[in-house]
């Protein structure tokens, strides 16, 4: 190589600005974290302190995708109107207002507005920020910037949870009574102030960020767009950048004036813009079809069904959100090095053996349940509510012979302990599913009333008692405007302290009352699902101008979609299943993860990139909105073995599309991107020309 193509060193304010530029817009990254993971943490104190339906509670996790849709409806338009730095301090300043409308709501339509806020912060952050990077530095270093803000995006998501989990240690858990109303009402509002100082940071600290070199230049600003890539790239490199900008610009607009009589102008539907724009929207589509949402969103559960309990579940959900950061570390490291289209093949190849490891393992337990949901159907009363015992609907499998039976779910007359009652069910248009496993209910209540100072403490069981529909429906019109007071558990009363044990009874033999009188009072071996009727109107039912809203205390009718018995599995399939979804979230942080972002800023041309990834990214939320939305119906339905085959299939997809169908842009410039779509030639590098000329 010859002594004129070795860069020059830059300068410590250079270098200090590049660097400085990095964390502000890995800041935008660790936002969206925060958006996206800070509901999870507060949303069961909101529970426990307020009225609303699960509907409602369900509308306030939504209301940040709706911000998050209609922000990116917009976020091109206001990005090319008032350029990428306004726009990343005004997203900044949506999310750090949006907490005090949060904290200071007294209604639901005020805090649905709050969370509006927050979700069209989310959508500004998600289009802008990596369209600013993109635009911002050079083709070498594009990589490591995107990847600081898919990794600080892991970061927002661990912050969001550590939040939570300090202030349930702080305070105490949500569904406990014994703890104070406004101790929990204050734990979630603490929740939501604490996640502000991101938004704090980045709001202020984007005032010294640079305008985009790019959206200067496209304005005729040419002096400021070379003072801005020069901040960051040093001179020499800055004016390189520049000229390739006016060559590219000139180009075009020799191009425009080819086409001008036959196309009126440069048309959108060439192939330069056409093929790059479903190439992004194609990826964008398959990465959120991998089911990654999904997957992070219902980790525990999913773990819990594959044979991890308590603890298990939550240390094998932390292990796939490590696993997550530290293969983000790694992608950034490799992005520029080994290049998006190889990251992107390598890490759908990944992901397809991790969902084939998960639909497989889900497989093999799913054939061995037995279908009992005639039984449970024929058992539902008035078309309201379902109370079934686990030992009830094993025995209707045995006597009634049904197919798979195995004699070793009865030891004698009892069930062995392990079996699992699974119903999966609609209530109006409301899905749900509820898991029983069967103990022996009568050892632990002989158990917990032995163990009592006095017998008129003694815990009694009523919960299988026929269901009164309208006495259900009396109760519930009479605390529709205010939520009914819970009744203190007897468990509660005995860790306060309020009921007695018997003298001699040791701490830990008090954590095992406790322990059983826990699983007596939450019906653990049931399937018990109780009357639901409609509520009041929402803020979303009154937008429906087109129907017409059900009136308060109509029943939702209760229908099973399936009920299923079958042995518990065992901790060794659960964990067999976390290690495929290690290898399923170990490949996708370490390829689209990272690699998405750069296919959304990289593939648009100049001219439709601000507004061809606002559209791209609409895309990318809808199929994720989708996919969460069903994706409990869908198990109901089909299991989670034929879902996760299916989301496997979807990133068959995805591999053949970054395999037969990408361009490697890894240090290309984006006008060398472009030209390529134009040609469909990648243009030769000055270093190799430089090389072939010495």
């Amino acid at each position: 190589m010859s002594p004129d193509t070795t860069k020059p060193e830059l300068s410590g304010s250079v270098k200090r600005y590049a660097m400085y530029l990095m964390v502000m817009a890995g800041l935008g990254g660790l936002l969206y974290g925060v958006d996206v993971g800070i509901i999870a943490a507060a949303l069961p104190y909101i529970e426990a302190t307020s009225d609303y339906t699960p509907q409602q509670l369900s509308i306030v996790v939504a209301a940040v995708l709706l911000g998050s849709v209609l922000s990116s409806l917009f976020a091109g338009m206001l990005a090319e109107w008032l350029g990428r730095k306004k726009v990343i301090i005004i997203s900044a300043f949506l999310f750090t207002l949006s907490i005090p409308v949060i904290c200071t709501s007294t209604t639901f339509e005020a805090l649905m507005a709050g969370r509006i806020l927050q979700g069209a912060s989310a959508g500004l952050v998600g289009v802008v920020v990596p369209m600013y990077l993109a635009e911002c530095l050079d083709a070498n270093s594009r990589g490591k910037g995107t990847g600081m803000f898919q990794f600080l995006l892991t970061i927002g998501l661990v912050f969001a949870a550590l939040i939570g989990l300090l202030t349930t240690e702080f305070v105490g858990a949500a569904d406990d009574v014994t703890i104070d109303m406004a101790a929990k009402e204050h734990a979630w509002k603490t929740i939501f102030w604490c996640s502000s100082l991101p938004g704090i940071i980045l709001f202020l600290g984007a005032f010294r960020l640079r305008e985009s070199p790019r959206w200067l230049y496209r304005r005729g600003r040419r002096d400021e767009a070379l003072s801005s890539l020069a901040a960051n790239n040093g001179d020499v490199a800055a004016k390189e950048i520049l000229d390739e900008m006016i060559a590219a610009d000139k180009a075009e607009e020799e191009s425009k004036a080819a086409v001008k009589e036959a196309a009126k102008g440069d048309s959108l539907l060439q192939r330069k813009y056409v093929i790059p724009f479903i190439l992004a929207v194609v990826i964008l589509a398959c990465t959120q079809a991998t089911g990654i949402n999904s997957v992070l969103n219902y980790s525990v559960k999913v773990f819990q069904q594959a044979g991890l309990q308590g603890e298990q579940a939550n240390y094998a959900d932390l292990a796939i959100k490590v696993v997550n950061m530290l293969m983000t570390i790694v992608a950034v490291s490799l992005v520029d090095k080994k290049g998006r289209k190889f990251l992107l093949m390598v890490g759908t190849l990944g992901i397809i053996v991790g969902l084939v490891g998960v639909g497989l393992m889900f497989s093999l337990l799913e054939n061995k349940r037995i279908d009992v949901t005639s039984y449970a159907q024929s058992l539902v009363q008035d078309k309201a509510a379902l109370k079934l015992s686990t030992e009830d609907a094993v025995k209707w499998a045995r006597d009634n012979k049904a197919e798979g039976w195995n004699d070793a779910f009865m030891q004698g007359e009892s069930v062995t302990p392990g079996m699992q009652l699974i119903v999966t069910y609609r209530q109006g248009s409301d899905s749900n599913q509820v898991v029983a496993e069967n103990f022996d209910r009568v050892a632990a209540t002989q158990s917990v009333n032995s163990s009592l100072a006095n017998a008129a403490d003694a815990y009694t069981d009523s919960a299988m008692s026929p269901v009164n529909v309208e006495a259900a429906r009396s109760d519930f019109l009479a605390h529709l405007d205010k939520k009914k007071e819970a009744t203190a558990r007897l468990s509660d009363k005995i860790r306060s302290g309020s009921v007695s044990l018997r003298d001699g009874v040791s701490d830990e033999a008090k954590d095992d009352i406790i322990k059983d009188l826990q699983r007596l009072e939450k019906n653990a071996d049931r399937a018990i699902i109780d009357a639901g009727f409609v509520g009041k109107p929402t803020f979303l039912d009154k937008l429906c101008f087109w129907s017409t809203p059900e009136e308060p205390g109509t029943l939702k009718e209760l229908s099973i979609v399936r009920a299923e018995i079958g042995m518990k599995p065992g901790a060794a399939t659960g964990w067999a299943v976390t290690g495929f979804f290690i290898v399923f979230i170990a490949f996708y942080a370490a390829g689209p993860g990272v690699c998405v972002w750069l296919a959304l800023s990289e593939l648009m041309p100049n001219r439709i990139r601000a507004n061809g990834m606002a559209i791209a990214l609409l895309i990318n939320q809808g199929v994720s909105t989708t996919i969460a939305g069903v994706f409990l119906p869908w198990v109901g339905a089909c299991g989670y073995s034929s879902v996760f085959f299916t989301l496997a299939g979807f990133t068959v997809i995805y591999f053949i599309t970054a395999a037969f169908f990408l361009p490697e842009t890894k240090g290309r410039t984006l006008e060398e991107i472009e030209q390529y779509f134009t040609t469909g030639k990648m243009p030769g590098r000055k270093e190799e020309e430089g090389e072939a000329k010495a």
